[in-house]
């Protein structure tokens, strides 16, 4: 429960999210897509999260896919309505408000999208694509917004004479650039990076991401950052949520995450991972079975059928988020198996 997971003080947050669900209806017959269910399916992408995330922090979030990483970017985004749950930035709630106050608030939260060949438009020069969101959201001149541009421009590694140019004549790099400006121009609280280094070669990986660090200590801007790469996550994340089936297992710092690992599935997600050094790699973990479909949630806890150390109760008693060691785990025998 997010009482858990909220520290004392009264720190005003710049993301909180209190049991936040978004099901999705699946309202069509599979074989007769004229034929209508009375009582559609629901598909859990969320089913009850729960975190806060500080200013000036960076909390990354993996899973498989399928995990609901994406659609909590769109909740927090505002670009879904949930179906239940609370978003809270910067102090107010945003779940229920108008159209209108979502545009106004849009401004506060901003996106990093995964493949930059198509988060631009290519019938528009870079200089107008920036310029846009100053256009519709300030009072500025159009001296004004240019000045700002190329300013920013330079702050992420792009040379004035970009302003003029089109999208396709870049790179994937100098694209993601553009688009890391285009979210930072209104100079948001929260930007979150959906998988923003997967679509780029791996020379450039490590660019982006100091970029992104570059501008969170300019900036103090905080990060949602989503990916299934754990090297890169390693690299930027301050703390870690691990989903599963639209839960979370696992919630702590990178530290704890990356060298204490309490829940089977975080332990079976980092054993997987590949490290060119010999003493980060870890004894691989095996686990049997797909991972469960949505619409079919096992009893329990969602990953027994899969977990080496279910028990009885794991298949019967839905785990509840605790406190271990400062460490969240949705585990019955996280002590045991730590």
């Amino acid at each position: 429960m997010l009482h858990n997971l909220k520290p004392h003080s009264e720190e005003l947050f710049s993301l909180e999210v209190k049991e936040l669900k978004k099901y999705y209806p699946i309202k069509k017959n599979f074989f007769n897509l004229a034929k209508v269910n009375k009582n559609p399916q629901m598909v859990k992408a969320l089913n009850g999260v729960s975190f806060f995330l500080k200013a000036g922090e960076t909390i990354a979030v993996v899973g498989e896919s399928g995990c609901g990483k994406s659609t909590l970017a769109k909740q927090i985004s505002l670009l879904e309505r949930p179906t239940s749950g609370d978003i809270i930035i910067q102090g107010k709630n945003t779940v229920g408000l108008s159209k209108k106050e979502i545009q106004q608030f849009r401004t506060q939260v901003q996106m990093v999208f995964q493949n930059p060949y198509a988060s631009l438009n290519p019938r528009a020069t870079i200089g107008k694509q920036l310029e846009e969101p100053l256009r519709i959201n300030t009072d500025l001149t159009a001296k004004e917004r240019k000045e700002k541009v190329l300013e920013l421009m330079g702050l992420v590694g792009l040379i004035p004479e970009y302003y003029d140019r089109f999208p396709h004549m870049f790179s994937g790099g100098q694209r993601q650039r553009m688009a890391i400006a285009r979210a930072m121009i209104l100079n948001p609280k929260i930007v979150i990076a959906d998988e923003p280094t997967s679509a780029l070669d791996v020379s450039i990986q490590a660019q982006v991401l100091n970029l992104f660090l570059d501008l969170q200590d300019q900036f103090k801007t905080s990060y949602l950052f989503i990916s299934h790469n754990l090297s890169v996550v390693e690299h930027i994340a301050d703390r870690v949520i691990v989903m599963y089936l639209g839960k979370i297992v696992e919630f702590g710092s990178k530290k704890a995450i990356y060298q204490s690992p309490m829940h089977p599935y975080t332990q079976v997600l980092l054993s997987s991972s590949p490290s060119v050094y010999a003493k980060d790699r870890k004894n691989k973990i095996k686990v049997t079975g797909e991972l469960p479909s949505p619409l079919d949630i096992p009893l329990g806890c969602a990953f027994n059928q899969r977990c080496p150390y279910a028990t009885d109760e794991c298949r019967s008693l839905v785990p509840e988020l605790r406190s271990i060691e400062g460490t969240y785990v949705a585990c019955h025998h996280a002590e045991k198996i730590k």
